[in-house]
This record gives C-alpha cells, sequence and structure tokens, in this order.
C-alpha cells in the first residue's frame, strides 16, 4: 500500500467540499512541506457567515497559506486560493473554509494543538518548542476558550459553592463546586 502524505491528511482531517491535490518540498529558508487543497469539482462554496450554498462571486488570484501542525519539526502550509461567494441573504464574503476560522494563519487543528499543549507548558515553551510565536500560542488559547464558554450548559445548576482550601505557606486552591441538592461529584 502506498501512502502519501495527502492520503494522510484525507483521513486525519478531511475537508467537505474540498480535497488535497498535491505536497511539495519547498526549498526557502529551513524547507517546508506544502499541501496544495483545491475545491472539490461540483461542490458549491458556502457562505461563512449562514453556512449556506452560494454562487461563486470570484476568486483570489493570489494563493493563502494556512500553518498546520509540523511533522518532524518541518513547517506545514495548506496553499488555497479562496473564492468569494454573493450569498443572496449575507451578501459578498468569503466562503466558509472548514480548516480555519477568522483571519488568523493558523488552521484550527494547529490551534488546537498549541492550546492543548498550552495546558502542559507555559506559552513561551510552546511557542519556542512548534516554532511560532507568543501571540500565536495566546490566540490559540483564546479561541479555544471562547468556543468553549459559547457551547457551555449551565441548565440546572441553582446553587454554587466557593472554598479556599490552604495547601502550603500562603497557597491556596479556590474551589468551586455545585451544592445542588443530589449532585455528585
Amino acid at each position: 500500500m502506498n501512502i502519501t502524505l495527502t492520503s494522510i491528511l484525507r483521513r486525519v482531517l478531511p475537508l467537505k467540499g474540498f480535497c488535497y491535490r498535491w505536497a511539495r518540498w519547498e526549498e526557502f529558508s529551513q524547507g517546508v512541506i506544502e499541501i496544495g487543497i483545491e475545491a472539490r469539482k461540483g461542490a458549491r462554496p458556502r457562505c461563512r457567515c449562514c453556512q449556506k450554498p452560494a454562487p461563486v462571486y470570484d476568486t483570489r488570484s493570489q494563493p493563502r497559506r494556512w500553518r498546520f501542525i509540523s511533522l518532524w519539526a518541518i513547517a506545514v502550509f495548506l496553499v488555497y486560493s479562496p473564492r468569494r461567494v454573493n450569498c443572496p441573504r449575507c451578501g459578498v464574503h468569503v466562503e466558509h473554509l472548514p480548516w480555519a476560522s477568522g483571519k488568523l494563519q493558523l488552521c484550527d487543528a494547529l490551534r488546537l494543538f498549541l492550546a492543548q499543549w498550552a495546558r502542559l507548558l507555559s506559552w513561551q515553551d510552546v511557542a519556542s518548542s512548534f516554532s511560532v510565536s507568543w501571540n500565536d500560542v495566546y490566540a490559540s488559547v483564546k479561541w479555544v476558550v471562547r468556543w468553549g464558554l459559547r457551547h457551555r450548559d449551565l441548565n440546572g445548576i441553582t446553587a454554587l459553592g466557593v472554598d479556599e482550601v490552604s495547601v502550603g505557606k500562603g497557597k491556596f486552591w479556590t474551589l468551586v463546586y455545585q451544592i445542588d441538592e443530589g449532585a455528585v461529584g
């Protein structure tokens, strides 16, 4: 069985409406891997605001690059020329890109990866370990926290308990717990 980088990506990061076309080694600076993405034939682009299919307005002539998770300490970039859509509801916008959100030039997978590591290491250590800036780590953590706050479910919580426990000289842990009757955990 022949395994290519694009076939691995199809398995770990499938992109609805898009396909991986090529992977190449670029020899500028320290060398990077670029992976080309193209819109799947017959797939209509989706508006980034309402997620509904919309007609193409135009296509960016210069491709954009999004940083992906590095392989063997080699920087990996996804390359794509985004289309703009003329959505009847929202107007002209750049299409929805399933691998990236917002204007940051980092893939969502890399943002999740950096935020996960930021739980274990200092943000500066994460930045130097994965060759990104401290601001990239900060933006990734902020993005994940915002997502968590938007999707949290506080239904059923009617009472909370807050306690401080001494864990050493001048050091305290603040504990927050649900004290509703019948609540366990």
